[in-house]
């Protein structure tokens, strides 16, 4: 069974937050997740991410926004 984990910084960027979503989906699809998780998560990541850089950061370049991945085949967590 493995385990997927990252600690990573974007900035707060748009494009930086959908690469960091594709990422996270990617490793959702490998290790199996139904098309409806896959979907579930795709909209919370969007929503998280997307609030803080717009609302938190307030798209402020000089800021960043830090996502903390950890997958595997029974569970996915991000903060």
């Amino acid at each position: 069974m493995a385990t997927h984990r990252f600690d990573e910084l974007i900035p707060s960027e748009l494009d930086a937050a959908e690469r960091i979503q594709d990422r996270i989906i990617a490793l959702l699809e490998q290790e199996g997740f139904s098309a409806r998780e896959v979907f579930g998560m795709r909209l919370a990541l969007e929503e998280a991410i997307v609030n803080a850089i717009k609302h938190g950061n307030r798209m402020d370049p000089e800021k960043s926004v830090r996502i903390l991945c950890e997958v595997d085949p029974s569970r996915v967590y991000v903060e």
